[in-house]
Protein backbone atom coordinates (compact mmCIF):
# COMPACT_ATOMS: atom_id res chain seq x y z
CA UNK A 1 0.00 0.00 0.00
CA UNK A 2 1.39 3.39 -1.06
CA UNK A 3 1.87 5.72 1.98
CA UNK A 4 -0.49 7.72 2.19
CA UNK A 5 -3.75 7.11 -0.19
CA UNK A 6 -3.26 5.62 -3.42
CA UNK A 7 -5.98 5.96 -5.77
CA UNK A 8 -7.00 3.86 -9.21
CA UNK A 9 -8.98 5.56 -11.62
CA UNK A 10 -11.70 3.71 -12.33
CA UNK A 11 -13.28 3.00 -8.46
CA UNK A 12 -12.76 7.00 -7.52
CA UNK A 13 -12.82 9.29 -10.44
CA UNK A 14 -15.26 11.65 -8.55
CA UNK A 15 -12.72 12.01 -5.03
CA UNK A 16 -10.02 12.23 -7.88
CA UNK A 17 -12.19 15.19 -9.26
CA UNK A 18 -12.61 16.91 -6.25
CA UNK A 19 -8.85 16.69 -5.16
CA UNK A 20 -7.96 18.01 -8.49
CA UNK A 21 -9.36 21.52 -8.08
CA UNK A 22 -8.47 21.47 -4.54
CA UNK A 23 -4.71 21.43 -6.05
CA UNK A 24 -5.62 23.98 -8.69
CA UNK A 25 -7.03 26.09 -6.40
CA UNK A 26 -4.10 25.96 -4.27
CA UNK A 27 -1.68 26.57 -6.66
CA UNK A 28 -3.26 29.89 -8.04
CA UNK A 29 -3.48 30.98 -4.03
CA UNK A 30 0.05 30.18 -4.32
CA UNK A 31 1.23 32.13 -6.98
CA UNK A 32 0.81 35.87 -8.48
CA UNK A 33 0.16 33.94 -12.00
CA UNK A 34 3.46 35.88 -13.50
CA UNK A 35 5.97 33.31 -12.78
CA UNK A 36 9.39 33.00 -14.03
CA UNK A 37 9.42 33.31 -18.06
CA UNK A 38 12.71 32.53 -18.15
CA UNK A 39 14.14 29.39 -20.51
CA UNK A 40 16.71 28.20 -17.90
CA UNK A 41 16.95 26.40 -14.27
CA UNK A 42 18.57 29.36 -12.90
CA UNK A 43 15.09 31.55 -12.79
CA UNK A 44 12.90 29.22 -10.94
CA UNK A 45 13.91 29.62 -7.36
CA UNK A 46 13.67 33.39 -7.68
CA UNK A 47 10.10 33.42 -9.77
CA UNK A 48 9.09 30.89 -6.80
CA UNK A 49 10.09 33.38 -3.89
CA UNK A 50 8.18 36.09 -5.76
CA UNK A 51 5.48 34.34 -5.71
CA UNK A 52 5.05 33.52 -2.35
CA UNK A 53 6.45 29.58 -3.42
CA UNK A 54 8.01 27.08 -1.23
CA UNK A 55 10.83 25.55 -4.19
CA UNK A 56 12.58 22.75 -2.14
CA UNK A 57 16.05 23.02 -1.51
CA UNK A 58 17.30 21.01 1.11
CA UNK A 59 20.73 19.73 0.44
CA UNK A 60 22.72 17.55 2.54
CA UNK A 61 26.66 16.67 2.65
CA UNK A 62 26.96 13.16 2.74
CA UNK A 63 29.62 10.10 3.32
CA UNK A 64 27.27 7.72 2.79
CA UNK A 65 25.58 6.70 -0.66
CA UNK A 66 22.17 7.20 -1.16
CA UNK A 67 20.35 4.12 -3.35
CA UNK A 68 23.88 2.10 -3.01
CA UNK A 69 27.14 2.65 -4.30
CA UNK A 70 28.40 5.35 -6.52
CA UNK A 71 28.67 4.92 -10.20
CA UNK A 72 31.97 4.48 -12.07
CA UNK A 73 32.04 8.27 -14.04
CA UNK A 74 35.55 7.41 -15.56
CA UNK A 75 34.50 3.78 -17.30
CA UNK A 76 30.89 5.56 -17.35
CA UNK A 77 33.27 8.43 -19.66
CA UNK A 78 35.12 6.10 -21.06
CA UNK A 79 32.38 4.40 -23.29
CA UNK A 80 29.67 6.84 -23.07
CA UNK A 81 31.13 10.16 -23.28
CA UNK A 82 27.92 12.05 -23.85
CA UNK A 83 26.40 10.24 -20.45
CA UNK A 84 25.28 13.26 -18.11
CA UNK A 85 24.00 11.51 -15.58
CA UNK A 86 22.94 7.68 -14.25
CA UNK A 87 19.45 6.84 -13.22
CA UNK A 88 18.73 4.00 -10.40
CA UNK A 89 14.92 2.79 -9.33
CA UNK A 90 15.30 1.83 -6.24
CA UNK A 91 14.70 -1.66 -5.78
CA UNK A 92 16.06 -2.53 -9.44
CA UNK A 93 19.51 -3.98 -9.92
CA UNK A 94 20.52 -2.49 -12.89
CA UNK A 95 21.17 1.38 -13.72
CA UNK A 96 20.62 3.47 -16.62
CA UNK A 97 22.90 5.73 -18.26
CA UNK A 98 21.04 9.11 -19.50
CA UNK A 99 22.54 10.91 -22.74
CA UNK A 100 22.22 14.48 -24.63
CA UNK A 101 21.79 12.96 -27.22
CA UNK A 102 18.55 10.82 -29.07
CA UNK A 103 19.63 7.21 -29.23
CA UNK A 104 18.76 4.41 -25.98
CA UNK A 105 17.87 7.11 -23.08
CA UNK A 106 18.24 10.57 -23.27
CA UNK A 107 17.33 13.44 -21.88
CA UNK A 108 14.72 16.21 -23.81
CA UNK A 109 16.69 18.37 -25.66
CA UNK A 110 15.21 21.78 -23.88
CA UNK A 111 16.17 20.95 -20.57
CA UNK A 112 19.07 21.84 -18.53
CA UNK A 113 21.66 18.85 -18.02
CA UNK A 114 22.59 20.17 -14.72
CA UNK A 115 18.41 18.56 -13.67
CA UNK A 116 17.46 22.33 -12.45
CA UNK A 117 14.57 22.69 -14.57
CA UNK A 118 10.67 22.64 -13.53
CA UNK A 119 10.45 19.66 -15.74
CA UNK A 120 12.85 17.10 -17.03
CA UNK A 121 11.96 15.06 -19.26
CA UNK A 122 13.83 11.92 -19.48
CA UNK A 123 13.02 9.35 -22.68
CA UNK A 124 13.24 5.30 -24.16
CA UNK A 125 13.44 4.23 -19.65
CA UNK A 126 13.48 0.41 -19.50
CA UNK A 127 13.58 -0.21 -15.74
CA UNK A 128 10.45 1.99 -15.03
CA UNK A 129 7.60 -0.77 -16.50
CA UNK A 130 8.42 -2.33 -13.08
CA UNK A 131 6.52 0.42 -11.51
CA UNK A 132 3.34 0.18 -13.32
CA UNK A 133 2.39 -3.01 -10.81
CA UNK A 134 0.49 -1.31 -8.09
CA UNK A 135 1.80 -3.83 -5.57
CA UNK A 136 5.55 -2.34 -6.31
CA UNK A 137 4.56 1.02 -6.95
CA UNK A 138 4.11 1.82 -3.17
CA UNK A 139 7.79 -0.26 -2.25
CA UNK A 140 10.17 1.61 -3.71
CA UNK A 141 9.32 5.08 -3.81
CA UNK A 142 12.50 6.55 -4.91
CA UNK A 143 14.48 7.71 -7.99
CA UNK A 144 18.04 8.26 -7.44
CA UNK A 145 20.12 10.74 -10.39
CA UNK A 146 23.35 10.42 -10.04
CA UNK A 147 26.10 13.38 -11.22
CA UNK A 148 29.41 13.16 -10.58
CA UNK A 149 29.36 15.67 -7.56
CA UNK A 150 25.82 15.21 -6.33
CA UNK A 151 22.87 12.79 -5.94
CA UNK A 152 19.38 13.92 -6.46
CA UNK A 153 16.90 11.99 -4.82
CA UNK A 154 12.95 12.11 -6.30
CA UNK A 155 9.90 10.17 -4.74
CA UNK A 156 7.27 8.84 -7.41
CA UNK A 157 4.14 10.17 -6.92
CA UNK A 158 2.48 8.75 -10.60
CA UNK A 159 2.76 6.12 -12.90
CA UNK A 160 0.35 5.61 -16.10
CA UNK A 161 0.17 5.38 -19.77
CA UNK A 162 -0.02 9.16 -21.27
CA UNK A 163 1.35 10.59 -23.79
CA UNK A 164 5.13 11.81 -24.03
CA UNK A 165 5.25 14.17 -27.06
CA UNK A 166 6.52 17.67 -27.01
CA UNK A 167 5.66 17.84 -23.20
CA UNK A 168 7.88 20.97 -22.96
CA UNK A 169 6.61 22.76 -25.83
CA UNK A 170 3.13 22.68 -24.91
CA UNK A 171 3.62 22.96 -20.92
CA UNK A 172 5.35 26.89 -19.94
CA UNK A 173 6.68 25.24 -16.89
CA UNK A 174 8.42 27.56 -16.08
CA UNK A 175 5.12 29.81 -15.15
CA UNK A 176 4.28 28.45 -12.00
CA UNK A 177 0.52 28.64 -12.71
CA UNK A 178 0.98 26.57 -15.91
CA UNK A 179 2.88 23.88 -14.21
CA UNK A 180 0.47 23.81 -11.35
CA UNK A 181 -2.02 23.48 -14.09
CA UNK A 182 0.25 20.26 -15.61
CA UNK A 183 0.53 18.79 -12.19
CA UNK A 184 -3.23 18.78 -11.66
CA UNK A 185 -3.46 17.08 -15.44
CA UNK A 186 -1.36 14.32 -14.21
CA UNK A 187 -3.81 13.66 -11.22
CA UNK A 188 -5.90 13.94 -12.94
CA UNK A 189 -5.51 11.62 -15.68
CA UNK A 190 -8.05 8.99 -16.82
CA UNK A 191 -6.08 5.97 -17.38
CA UNK A 192 -7.43 2.98 -16.06
CA UNK A 193 -3.86 1.61 -14.68
CA UNK A 194 -3.12 4.96 -13.01
CA UNK A 195 -1.55 4.81 -9.92
CA UNK A 196 -1.25 8.26 -7.81
CA UNK A 197 0.47 9.24 -3.99
CA UNK A 198 -1.98 11.94 -3.23
CA UNK A 199 0.03 12.98 -0.23
CA UNK A 200 2.83 14.23 -2.41
CA UNK A 201 0.63 16.55 -4.03
CA UNK A 202 1.60 19.37 -1.72
CA UNK A 203 5.36 18.49 -2.33
CA UNK A 204 4.65 18.29 -5.86
CA UNK A 205 3.62 21.48 -6.66
CA UNK A 206 5.75 23.37 -4.06
CA UNK A 207 8.76 21.75 -4.74
CA UNK A 208 8.36 23.00 -8.61
CA UNK A 209 10.69 20.33 -9.72
CA UNK A 210 9.30 17.20 -11.36
CA UNK A 211 11.08 14.16 -13.50
CA UNK A 212 9.46 12.64 -16.13
CA UNK A 213 10.18 9.40 -17.36
CA UNK A 214 8.94 7.31 -20.44
CA UNK A 215 9.32 4.20 -21.77
CA UNK A 216 9.08 5.89 -25.00
CA UNK A 217 11.15 8.20 -27.43
CA UNK A 218 8.74 11.68 -27.50
CA UNK A 219 6.26 10.00 -30.38
CA UNK A 220 2.97 9.88 -28.74
CA UNK A 221 1.43 7.21 -25.94
CA UNK A 222 3.91 5.45 -23.57
CA UNK A 223 4.04 4.74 -19.42
CA UNK A 224 5.50 7.69 -17.62
CA UNK A 225 6.26 7.61 -14.56
CA UNK A 226 6.70 11.02 -12.19
CA UNK A 227 8.42 12.06 -9.11
CA UNK A 228 9.03 15.06 -7.44
CA UNK A 229 12.47 16.08 -5.92
CA UNK A 230 13.03 15.56 -2.86
CA UNK A 231 17.34 16.40 -1.37
CA UNK A 232 20.37 17.09 -3.24
CA UNK A 233 23.18 15.01 -1.69
CA UNK A 234 26.61 16.75 -2.26
CA UNK A 235 29.37 14.33 -2.62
Amino acid sequence: MVQGLKIRRFSQIMIISVLSLCMLTACKGSGSGDAADGTDGSTVAGSAAANGTEVNKTTEKTSEIPGGTLPDWSEIKAKNPGAVVVIRIEGKNSDEIVTSGTDGVYIDSGNDTGFTDPLTVIYGSKEISTLGDPDVFGKHPHIYIYQEHQIIEYSVFAAMKGDDSDVLAKNNVYDYDTYCQFINNVYSSRSMEADYDTSLQKQVTKSWQTLMISDGNGSGSSFIVYATADKTYTL
